[in-house]
């Protein structure tokens, strides 16, 4: 079997090149196999033409993507599409797709896999054969688009990290990161009495921590408010309809990661760190990597 993959130059694609040598793919490297002085469009054309496939990483800045997914659609090739920034491209989500950077492997693999058995391969009693299929599977989270939003650029303009600051600034991660989220303050409080900053509702995070999310933010954590805080947590989830908090805390004072009181469900991240996750990734599955980190550390 040979695969066609069509990336910018400059991406390393060495990930992506093992996971298919892992399973005996050929490779038609549309940035090297093309020889000088050959015609590059009629080149492009035969490879497309004798390839089973075609992988595509997609960035803003492949200009060559269009034609080559035209030349794959009219000769009836299967697209498997990895999206490794914000900008998406309608004409590619009619094929296997999987939001993920080239490098994120593992994830690849899971999207991929199924691309293989759902769209490559079909079992017909004994032997494999090739099969065309309609269906098509959205792997991940979609990558936001930074440069609508450069998270860690606007992070670093806060002057002042107080509490009504963070909470804006949150406001805002959330409407860029497609969040559904509730400001709680915004309720009338007189009716719904002690509420928490937001209430947070994710698919992807709810296998884990459920719907709603709670999220409190805090400037800071130190030796005075530390007791307080847990006692706000305990009101968290005996008066509002979950089981899981997030407290997001820009800093430490007097105390250290080991004195906080983390559980599975009430999870205590740093903002900066989560800061610098999200610029590269989705917020589920940054949420998710510092759970599983901590819940492994407990």
């Amino acid at each position: 079997m040979r695969a066609f993959v069509s990336y910018r130059f400059g991406d390393d694609i060495t990930a992506i090149k093992e996971l298919l040598m892992e399973k005996d793919i050929d490779i038609f490297d549309s940035m090297f196999d093309i020889k000088t002085g050959e015609s590059f469009q009629q080149s492009i054309k035969d490879a497309i033409k004798s390839c089973d496939f075609l992988i595509f990483n997609y960035s803003e800045d492949n200009l060559y993507i269009a034609f080559e997914a035209g030349v794959a659609v009219a000769v009836n090739k299967p697209i498997f599409s990895i999206l490794n920034g914000g900008h998406e491209n309608t004409f590619l989500l009619d094929s296997t797709y999987v939001h993920a950077h080239p490098n994120e492997v593992e994830k690849i693999r899971f999207s991929f896999e199924l691309f293989l058995k759902n769209t490559i391969f079909k079992k017909k009693k004994n032997p494999l054969v090739m099969v065309r299929s309609s269906h098509y599977y959205g792997g991940g989270e979609a990558i936001p688009n930074k440069s609508h939003f450069n998270v860690v650029e606007r992070y670093n303009g806060i002057k002042d990290k107080s509490d009504i600051a963070l909470e804006r600034f949150f406001e805002e991660i959330f409407l860029a990161y497609s969040v559904n989220a509730v400001k709680n303050s915004n309720i009338n409080s007189q009716t719904s009495g002690w509420l928490p900053d937001f209430s947070i509702w994710s698919d992807l995070l709810a296998p884990i921590l459920g719907n709603p999310i709670i999220v409190e933010i805090k400037p800071e954590i130190n030796n005075r408010n530390l007791d307080e805080l847990a006692n706000t947590i305990i009101k968290l989830v005996t008066t509002n309809p979950t089981s899981s908090v997030l407290i997001l805390y820009d800093s430490l004072r007097n105390i250290t990661r080991k004195d906080l009181p983390i559980t599975p469900s009430h999870l205590f991240i740093a903002i900066p760190e989560l800061i610098e996750e999200l610029d590269s990734h989705g917020f589920a599955s940054s949420i998710r990597k510092f759970r599983n980190n901590l819940v492994h550390s407990i």
